[in-house]
């Protein structure tokens, strides 16, 4: 063999030594693991599902309330983070195909199992109140009929105004707490929040969508435990001090821990705080600005 072509050789065979272990390792350190391994619902693989509505004035909606923009991109960019680090996406059902009984629990004739409870970390993106979410099919869900985490659910944010007011009133008399039956963290807002974020640039800002959601996968993705990926991607995409966001979960016992402070990416990437009956509960809130 000519000696430039063995010169040729040995590049080529020194360029693939450092390619396929980067490859390798960066694999490994994007991939959260296993999910909850502390009982048989979960199914080792963790998944991501998306709940939201933009369009409120569609034919098949039964409830009234304005227009948003936003809510498919928040989903779109969350799920987008979260499956190029790990995470499967199950569903991102949007307006007429998102509906009330894809979030409300078995028990109460829904379908949970299926959707809501069916993946490790759910978004439900749309309008708010103190009384609960609104879908177009189904209209107004609430506390009394959702139970979470009786099935893989370990996480779920509620984009929308107010559904954690009755929290930052008074913890104890939540009605939310009903919802925890294995659900490790509920993030969301205690005020109404802008449908968009914003995107700042020497003092002028723009309206962008999205952006939270999107900052919040990632900081996930770095390592922040779920409440602090919440805080700082609110903190820094909303921008506005008369929005309040935060979250709350239970107490483990058996982890001595609360559940808003899994931190799904750190090492050893073990959620064990499924707590069915939980007496004892801690809330976070921060304001936007």
């Amino acid at each position: 063999m000519p000696r430039y072509l063995k010169y040729i050789f040995m590049l080529v065979l020194l360029t693939m030594s450092f390619i396929v272990p980067i490859s390798l390792l960066s694999g490994m350190a994007a991939s959260p693991g296993v999910g909850d391994n502390s009982g048989v619902n979960d199914d080792g693989r963790w998944e991501v599902g998306a709940l939201w509505v933009n369009d409120y004035s569609n034919a098949c909606c039964d409830c009234t309330a304005g227009n948003l923009e936003c809510c498919d991109d928040g989903a779109n960019k969350l799920i987008q983070v979260l499956t190029s680090n790990g995470f499967t996406q199950r569903f991102n059902l949007g307006d007429c195909n998102a509906w009330s009984t894809h979030l409300i629990d078995e028990s109460n004739g829904g379908l949970d199992r299926y959707y809501a409870d069916g993946v490790d970390l759910l978004l439900v993106s749309g309008h708010g109140s103190p009384l609960g979410f609104l879908f177009c099919v189904g209209c107004s869900v609430g506390p009394s009929v959702i139970r979470l985490g009786d099935n893989d659910l370990e996480w779920v944010i509620f984009d929308a105004c107010e559904i954690l007011s009755t929290v930052a009133e008074d913890i104890a008399s939540s009605p939310w707490n009903n919802v925890f039956n294995g659900l490790h963290a509920m993030l969301g807002f205690n005020t109404t929040v802008p449908d968009a974020d914003k995107e700042c640039f020497l003092g002028i800002c723009i309206p962008v969508c999205g952006k939270r959601e999107e900052l919040f996968a990632e900081y996930l993705v770095q390592g922040y435990d779920i409440i602090n990926a919440w805080r700082k991607a609110t903190i820094e995409s909303i921008k506005d001090s008369s929005v309040w966001a935060g979250g709350h979960g239970p107490w483990d016992p058996a982890t001595q821990s609360y559940g808003i402070y899994d931190a799904p990416y750190a090492d050893p990437p073990f959620i064990t705080n499924d707590v069915t009956n939980p007496q004892y509960f801690m809330g976070m809130f921060w304001r936007c600005g």
